[in-house]
């Protein structure tokens, strides 16, 4: 069972809509074939696996061997498809000689949906947001010990943090939330898309959205908000307009579940 993937793979891969689909099939058949080797394949045999069509698999493959993420191989006389490792591989301690993944290096996939192909492509895409989520609580935090630290931290994770924010540069978090068109150009989807991911992160415990209330921007009679929409979209671009308001989307604001 695939427990985690590359960061670096992650990032690679999240706004790409074929890589990230095809990255879904390879975990979804990783998933029901445990030693990643399928032998004497044909692509009906994989699409009947992951009950997609034929001409599907078989642009997936494609896709997945420019990631370099499978190869094909003869053994002993049978065809085999051979699927690659999406973990980062472990590096040496130079203390003690053993070998560790770094902390950091993957990304857990204990909360996503695996029932097919296309609830993991949907779950790695509210991925995209609950990662940018814990970026930004781990800079807060860093900030926070650096500037305000309190008597329950230690002064070993304060020395450090001063250390990186002053590496970085980093005197106040100014970070934001993210708009529905925000995170819609990074996953290079539609809004619809957005708001059934921002769902299904919610549903499956990786993030809570903060509720936020519509700005009133400007109110205009006889039916003319949608006219005049195209004067506001400078200063607001997140704006939209019914018959005679003009309103103004709030970004939404994120959490980790940790934080409730």
């Amino acid at each position: 069972m695939i427990c985690y993937i590359s960061r670096r793979l992650y990032n690679e891969v999240a706004g790409n809509p074929l890589h990230r689909k095809a990255l879904a099939m390879a975990i979804y058949l990783k998933d029901h074939n445990t030693p990643s080797v399928f032998k004497d394949w044909t692509y009906r045999d994989l699409a009947r696996a992951a009950h997609l069509h034929p001409a599907t698999v078989k642009r997936y493959l494609r896709a997945l061997k420019d990631l370099h993420l499978v190869r094909e191989e003869v053994i002993s006389g049978h065809r085999c498809l051979l699927f690659k490792k999406f973990r980062r591989s472990k590096v040496r301690n130079r203390k003690n000689d053993l070998y560790h993944t770094p902390k950091s290096a993957d990304i857990a996939l204990s909360k996503i949906d695996k029932t097919s192909v296309n609830a993991i492509e949907k779950s790695l895409m509210s991925i995209f947001i609950s990662e940018d989520t814990a970026r930004k609580d781990y800079y807060r935090r860093l900030i926070q010990l650096s500037t305000n630290p309190t008597q329950r931290d230690s002064s070993k994770e304060v020395k450090r943090a001063k250390a990186v924010c002053r590496k970085r540069g980093l005197e106040e978090f100014k970070g934001g939330g993210l708009s529905y068109k925000g995170i819609a150009k990074g996953l290079h989807c539609g809004l619809n898309t957005v708001r059934r991911i921002i769902g299904l992160g919610e549903t499956l415990g990786m993030f809570w959205v903060e509720k936020r209330e519509l700005v009133l921007v400007k109110y205009i009679g006889g039916c003319n908000a949608k006219h005049a929409l195209e004067f506001f979209k400078g200063e607001f671009p997140t704006a939209f307009a019914t018959s005679n308001n003009i309103y103004q989307q709030p970004v939404l604001i994120f959490h980790s579940n940790q934080e409730r």
